[in-house]
């Protein structure tokens, strides 16, 4: 029996709020490993982006998933059908490319309330190859960043934070 994960109230997707993403590879393989398949996900998931009006605030591409926080630009901001729209661009593309599945079903995610330490968050999505033993400084991995900030400012916001 094939279990299906709660989701909060369609509502809650709506507008200007951020939330904290994880979508995961097919089968956990390891797609993302070379500039050329991070900068192609990128860009599809920038073309959703300018579709539905949604910003990435953070992002780092781990080999087998991706970590994102990502925010409405407007009242009417729809996340859920960003997540879609981005994970079909994506996946189409790399069925091109790599002749492969890109993307497992669903996407874990967490709202990020008012009171909610934003810049911890944006730590939490930078270091996660310090935490997996890919590298031991953030600035040594390459497939990170933000759309909304400087990769400079977004490593001093974290150096503050020490």
């Amino acid at each position: 029996m094939r279990r299906v994960r709660a989701r909060l109230d369609r509502g809650c997707y709506i507008g200007t709020q951020r939330t904290f993403l994880t979508f995961c590879t097919f089968e956990r393989h390891l797609a993302f490993t070379t500039p050329d398949i991070v900068d192609q996900t990128l860009r599809e998931f920038l073309r959703a982006c300018a579709r539905d009006g949604v910003e990435i605030v953070a992002y780092c591409f781990m080999p087998d998933h991706v970590h994102l926080l990502v925010g409405g630009t407007t009242a009417e901001s729809d996340l859920v059908r960003w997540i879609g729209i981005s994970k079909q661009f994506s996946a189409v593309a790399y069925r091109r490319s790599a002749h492969k599945r890109l993307w497992q079903e669903g996407w874990f995610d967490r709202v990020v309330r008012n009171s909610d330490d934003v810049g911890a968050i944006i730590r939490y999505v930078l270091e996660n190859p310090i935490r997996a033993a890919i590298v031991d400084e953030v600035g040594k991995y390459p497939f990170w960043g933000s759309c909304t900030h400087s990769r400079e400012d977004l490593l001093a916001s974290i150096a503050r934070r020490t």
